[in-house]
């Protein structure tokens, strides 16, 4: 497969790129154009120029993909199997490493530590190789400049579904430890103190569960939770279709009047931030339990704590936090440290090797149709397309534009103008992006290329034969 890769941010035309990619076979070759000239006295539009029209032969094993972070091994065997150099580090990056590194990548791929700001978009990208795309391996985008990233023409990847059972799991454990006083007994036994007794510690059958959020783990949450017999409710703003017996309630008031334990599954959004709270923490029943395996902007952590310490919530689970350490051994601090019958986990709600298996594999494969077919299915931040596999004897135009009047006009014009066919055509757009991609009979793709490249509402031009 021939893929010709031209990128240009509308901001600034010094990060404009032309590539060629021969991606069919693990020994097939590409072909990529030459860094721009690094002689001071030649302008950047020379060397740019050269940069489009000076293609040479270039390895498909040269088509780099940095895994940070220590990402799963299996995104690594997804890559390779499609012929890709993958290079991989443990850890995090920043500042001017992770400019340095991930601007000579084709593809980046962090977890939730590695910050990619709009800084580090406007950095990256007048190297040898231009970064293409981005994948979070992981189930949040918080820590990408989606808005950045997409006005360069680079879609970002991410897996929001496949830790559901992992999180749903931890959820059910840490209600029935806290039911049970589990982790204040352990704790007690580890200062040398012996207490067996059954007082405040009950089963988790019978006992009512109020989940706010019914999206994918809510409801995993709830199917697990009847099935040790518990009564289920739910409260969400959008009407869902209940799954078993659980029943949907109007409010959030409604619910955490009812529910011996509530736990929390909702994004991280204006609406949300410090949903629980003093007024919504008077709300609950006496005792009640809470737990937060969503996001840590969700609870007012003071308001918490004072309800832990007067008794009016008897136990907690949070496993994400308004503040987090960038890394490992780093301290970290919080008004529920020390607090009896609280169990903290350090964002750990999906990391188990199976979810993070699946996580691998879900965005790595996302990046490779992307890089061999086009297809931006599930991209967070460009429109939407899903592609199938180019048909034989056919060319296929990708164009990302900015979204406004006239633009397909001026693509359409330049085909007729050489006489291109266009067979089909699919296109999707956002408020400031439209993405097209077109089918059409084989042309020389240098010299179309070159006048599509022209258009100045182009942010990224790629076709493949």
């Amino acid at each position: 497969m021939l893929a010709s890769v031209f990128r240009r941010t509308v901001q600034s035309s010094a990060s404009r790129r032309f590539a060629s990619v021969q991606a069919s076979t693990p020994t097939a070759k590409a072909v990529l154009t030459p860094n721009a000239s690094t002689d001071k006295k030649e302008t950047q539009d020379e060397a740019q120029d050269k940069y489009l029209h000076r293609p040479v032969t270039y390895p498909l094993d040269k088509i780099k993909v940095v895994l940070l972070e220590n990402i799963h091994p299996r995104a690594m065997e997804v890559f390779k199997r499609e012929g890709y150099t993958v290079e991989t580090h443990k850890r995090a990056m920043s500042g001017e490493e992770l400019a340095r590194v991930g601007g000579d990548a084709h593809i980046l791929g962090i977890r939730s530590k590695t910050q990619l700001d709009p800084d580090f978009f406007s950095t990256v990208g007048w190297h040898e190789h231009r970064l293409w795309a981005v994948g979070c391996f992981c189930i949040g985008t918080n820590q990408v400049a989606l808005s950045d990233a997409a006005a360069t023409g680079i879609p970002v990847f991410n897996a929001p579904f496949s830790n559901t059972r992992s999180v749903a799991e931890k959820t059910l454990s840490e209600i029935i430890a806290l039911h049970r006083k589990l982790f204040l007994r352990s704790t007690e036994l580890h200062q040398g103190i012996w207490t067996k007794s059954a007082t405040g510690a009950h089963e988790v059958r019978g006992t009512t569960l109020g989940i706010v959020g019914y999206g994918r783990i809510g409801s995993q949450v709830s199917v697990l939770a009847e099935l040790l017999g518990m009564k289920v409710v739910f409260y969400d703003p959008i009407k869902c279709l209940p799954l078993g017996n659980a029943r949907q309630v109007d409010t959030l008031e409604e619910l955490l009047g009812m529910a011996d334990a509530v736990t929390l599954h909702v994004p991280a959004t204006s609406t949300t931030k410090k949903m629980i709270n003093r007024e919504t923490i008077a709300q609950m029943k006496d005792g009640a339990l809470l737990v937060n395996n969503a996001r840590g902007t969700v609870i007012d952590i003071e308001a918490a704590k004072e309800a832990v310490e007067s008794g009016k919530i008897a136990g907690m689970a949070v496993d994400v936090f308004p503040k987090e350490p960038a890394k490992n051994g780093e301290p970290f601090d919080t008004p529920l440290r020390g607090l009896p019958n609280v169990i903290l986990t350090p964002h750990i709600g999906g990391s188990t090797e199976e979810a993070q298996g699946n996580i691998a594999v879900e965005v790595a494969t996302k990046l490779v149709r992307y890089i061999n077919d086009g297809s931006t299915t599930t991209s967070t931040n460009t429109p939407e397309i899903d592609m199938l596999p180019i048909r034989n004897n056919s060319m296929r135009i990708l164009h990302m534009h900015q979204n406004v009047p006239g633009v397909l006009s001026k693509i359409h014009s330049v085909l007729s103008d050489y006489g291109i066919n266009v067979t089909s055509q699919y296109l999707q757009s956002d408020p400031r992006h439209g993405y097209i991609a077109l089918e059409v009979e084989k042309f020389h793709a240098k010299v179309v290329t070159r006048e599509l490249e022209k258009i100045k509402e182009t942010i990224f031009l790629r076709t493949i034969i």
